[in-house]
C-alpha cells in the first residue's frame, strides 16, 4: 500500500497465550553479512517494530532447536491496522498496490508457501482471506 491507503501484510504480534505459535522459515546468514542484513531488516521494520530474541523449533526432527530474531510489532504504532471484518480486510488487500507490489499477490503467494512449509497447519484466517481475494479478482476479471 501508500499512505492513506495502506495494504496488509502478516504482523508478528504479542500474545499472552502460552500455546500460540508462528510458523515461518529461519535463513541462515553469513557471519559476514550479518551487520548489512540486520541493518537492512531493522530500515525495513523501522516503524513500531521491536527485535525480539526467541528459540525456533524447526519442524525436521533433525534438527534442534536454536535462538533467532524475529519483528514483533508494537500494536501502538500508527501503520498498525489491527483486526477487522474478513471482508473488509479482503477488499483492502485486493485493492492495495505499493511500492512492493500487489497485496494480492502477496497474500496468495504466502497462502501458497504456508500450504507447502506447514501442510498440517489450518490457518482458517488466511485461507478465508485468500477464497475472498481471489473471488474478488475473478469477478474483477469477468
Amino acid at each position: 500500500g501508500v499512505p492513506g491507503a495502506p495494504g496488509r501484510v502478516v504482523t508478528i504480534v504479542p500474545s499472552s497465550d502460552p500455546e500460540a505459535e508462528v510458523h515461518g522459515m529461519a535463513y541462515e546468514i553469513a557471519e559476514t553479512d550479518i551487520p548489512e542484513v540486520i541493518e537492512y531488516l531493522d530500515y525495513r521494520e523501522k516503524d513500531g517494530y521491536q527485535q525480539l530474541r526467541v528459540t525456533f523449533c524447526p519442524s525436521s526432527t533433525d534438527l534442534d532447536p536454536f535462538e533467532l530474531s524475529i519483528y514483533v510489532a508494537n500494536t501502538e504504532n500508527p501503520y498498525y491496522l489491527g483486526p477487522a471484518p474478513i471482508e473488509d480486510i479482503a477488499k483492502q488487500i485486493f485493492l492495495s498496490v505499493g511500492p512492493s507490489g500487489r497485496n494480492d499477490d502477496y497474500l496468495l503467494q504466502l497462502a501458497e508457501t504456508m500450504r507447502k512449509i506447514a501442510p498440517n497447519i489450518k490457518d482458517d484466517h488466511l485461507y478465508e482471506l485468500e477464497k475472498l481475494v481471489k473471488d474478488m479478482k475473478m469477478i474483477n476479471n469477468s
